[in-house]
């Protein structure tokens, strides 16, 4: 498999996902809690990681964890001096975090003075690929970039709850029916959807990340579905096929117009 390494290599990555600033918010399925920490590890600036639905905690331990309620939180962000990303979070027990109310994202944004606020917005249960329900994801008002996480290890598997979160709104979006195979005209449907990847986009830029794609027969099938879904909808920014655990994630980019 070839990898886009000459033209993206790892110090574009956070360009690449329109991290730089800004309210980041990580939806999908396949690895958001990867992607957030390839991006925090690898942000040159003041960077925060929140979410709004209950997760695992991510990261290093050598980063910061500031939990408490949202009152508690803007308090103790008050002059805390630079330092390693900072986690924001109602604490539920060691190792799980809590959601924030999503409407108070943005004073804890200002008084944190991050750069880039990176949130996981919705949940998929280990899953490699979903469709949102009808409140998902759950948004701050004002959200800078999305980025849509699907794995490419769905692609050629059955549709089935094994493979797929919530796989009643994935039908519905899709037209697949359990037991049939995920193809990339499926993802494709999935991604350039406006009850799909692009639900509660509002004014946000659109990326994806088709994930995971780590054999030649996956990076045949990613370019497929990322081909199909920029012909969809002008609505996607790009589409990046990447492998987000690895220390050069980047396979390639696929651009959009929008």
């Amino acid at each position: 498999m070839t990898r886009g390494t000459s033209a993206h290599g790892v110090e574009d990555l956070v360009a690449l996902c329109h991290a730089q600033r800004g309210v980041v918010a990580l939806v999908g399925a396949g690895g958001k809690k990867t992607a957030m920490i390839a991006l925090a590890s690898r942000h040159t600036g003041r960077v925060g990681l929140a979410t709004t639905v209950r997760m695992p905690s991510p990261g290093d331990p050598a980063w910061r964890l500031l939990a408490g309620d949202e009152d508690f939180l803007l308090n103790r962000l008050q002059g805390l001096p630079p330092g390693p990303p900072l986690t924001l979070s109602r604490l539920y027990k060691p190792g799980i975090l809590g959601g924030l109310d999503p409407k108070r994202i943005p004073e804890l944004m200002r008084a944190g003075g991050f750069d880039v606020l990176l949130i996981k917005a919705d949940g998929a249960r280990h899953r490699f690929i979903k469709a949102p329900a009808e409140y998902e994801p759950v948004l701050p008002p004002t959200v800078d970039t999305l980025v849509y996480v699907v794995s490419a290890h769905a692609f050629g598997e059955p549709f089935g709850p094994e493979i797929v979160h919530r796989p009643e709104r994935l039908s519905a979006v899709t037209g697949l029916e359990p037991g049939e195979t995920i193809t990339p005209e499926a993802v494709a449907r999935l991604l350039s959807s406006p009850v799909g990847a692009r639900q509660h986009l509002g004014s946000a830029r659109l990326v994806v990340i088709l994930n995971r794609v780590d054999t030649a027969e996956r990076e045949r099938l990613a370019r497929e579905t990322a081909r199909l879904a920029l012909e969809r909808t002008p609505a996607i920014s790009r589409i990046l096929l990447a492998c987000m655990g690895e220390a050069d994630p980047v396979v390639d980019v696929l651009e959009g117009i929008g």
